[in-house]
């Protein structure tokens, strides 16, 4: 066998015998290239069939695991990242064999070093494959072991110290983000009824900070996705507060989801905080002036121009849903030109729509008002025959014609099948 190999061997098995977690997460570094060039010069040196008896004749995990990264790195000298992968993925599962049965929290820097790892190279190995005209497939396995990695945690039976439960919120982590990259956010809700079934897990703010802001960004964003916008509000808030401002782009990916949800509610970002993030000035700052003026035509041409970005980052539609806080500010502003008049005449909405830029019809103007009242923005009614809009007296103790967007309920009708 190599003398490279073998040193490497020992520096691992010296690394678990002075129980360095650190150090030994850090020997299985497969993107540490600089520090791997030995090994890499030793497999150069190595014939296809020393390889092969090289594999079958580790007696330990750990022993052949140096191998397949070794492997593994030096696939990745020579740009091979197919082949890269398909090492370090080997090198994963002889590790979960041992982890499953033995492991303990010891291992869990370990564990995530080769984890994370094996999502580099998944991705690497599926742009390789698209290049070449060939499905990419890495990221999908990457995922099946990601599975088995959360499912040994979360199974461990000790909740001490040495529990290997301290890894599950690292773990769902890189789990949501592969099932994101893969567009499989349907099994995300595996997890997280795997998590909620399971009663005597430590809470969650016992858990680094890191694993609590990466699990709560994702599960506020999978509340999004699935419009419940009241937790994707709370667990997104939860990120962004405990986010460090040093983690600059991790600060913008939140924001990116929370922001449309405080503008649901009429929340306005501050320009302090729209300056801190230029990409995110540019794509919200005109909905904000729109907003702030009822400018409906302002808010439509913004959403034109942002619809590129707001589809690719998921926020179109509920970008979309604001345009009714943006026509209940120009409706709310007709009133209050009109004296809070409790009756106004439905061809003075029309107006105020045409100064802003929107014409349409009478009858859909009416339609309008009709959904504005429906949906909560407005408390009154409709006059049809008289083509008045009759709204509620908040003078004489009725509820204000006009609620604050953060009380307002949307109505939810359960069309028939």
């Amino acid at each position: 066998m190599s003398t490279e190999i073998i040193n490497f061997q020992e520096a691992v098995k010296e690394s678990r015998r002075r129980s360095d977690a650190d150090s030994l997460a850090h020997l299985f570094s497969a993107v540490d290239l600089p520090n791997r060039a030995y090994l890499a010069n030793a497999v150069d040196r190595l014939d296809g069939r020393m390889r092969e008896t090289l594999t079958r004749t580790q007696r330990s995990p750990f022993d052949a695991m140096c191998v397949y990264h070794a492997f593994a790195v030096h696939a990745r000298y020579n740009q091979h990242h197919t082949l890269a992968f398909q090492h370090q993925h080997t090198l994963a599962q002889e590790f979960i064999r041992f982890f499953q049965p033995h492991g303990s929290s010891f291992d869990l820097k370990c564990l995530y070093t080769i984890s994370r790892d094996l999502r580099t190279l998944a991705r690497r190995a599926d742009e390789e494959c698209t290049q070449t005209h060939r499905k990419p497939y890495a990221l999908d396995e990457c995922a099946r072991f990601l599975n088995k990695a959360f499912t040994a945690c979360i199974q461990h039976k000790s909740a001490g110290r040495e529990s290997k439960r301290w890894g599950v919120y690292y773990v769902i982590g890189l789990v949501f983000k592969t099932y994101f990259e893969i567009n499989a956010l349907s099994l995300c809700k595996n997890i997280l009824r795997a998590v909620a079934a399971m009663k005597d897990l430590m809470p969650l703010h016992t858990y680094p900070k890191a694993h609590q802001v990466t699990f709560k960004y994702y599960t506020g964003v999978l509340a999004f996705l699935d419009d419940k916008f009241d937790k994707g509000n709370e667990d997104l808030t939860y990120a962004l507060e405990r986010t460090p401002v040093k983690y600059h782009r991790n600060q913008e990916l939140i924001l990116t989801h929370l922001i449309p949800l405080r503008l649901m509610q009429g929340d306005l970002p501050s320009p302090h905080l729209l300056g801190t993030f230029p990409a995110l000035h540019t794509l919200y700052h005109p909905f904000v002036n729109a907003l702030q003026t009822g400018n409906v035509k302002q808010f439509d041409e913004a959403l034109v121009h942002g619809e590129r970005r707001l589809v690719e980052s998921g926020t179109y539609g509920v970008v979309e849903r604001v345009r009714e806080v943006c026509l209940r500010g120009l409706f709310k502003k007709v009133w209050l030109l009109n004296k809070k008049a409790k009756i106004i005449d439905i061809a003075l909405f029309r107006i105020a729509l045409s100064v802003s830029g929107v014409y349409i019809e009478t009858a859909e103007v009416e339609c309008l008002l009709a959904g504005m009242i429906f949906k909560g923005y407005m408390k009154g009614y409709i006059a049809h025959q008289q083509q008045k809009v009759v709204l509620s007296d908040f003078l004489a103790n009725k509820p204000h014609p006009f609620p604050p967007v953060k009380s307002v309920r949307r109505a939810m009708v359960e069309l028939p099948l």
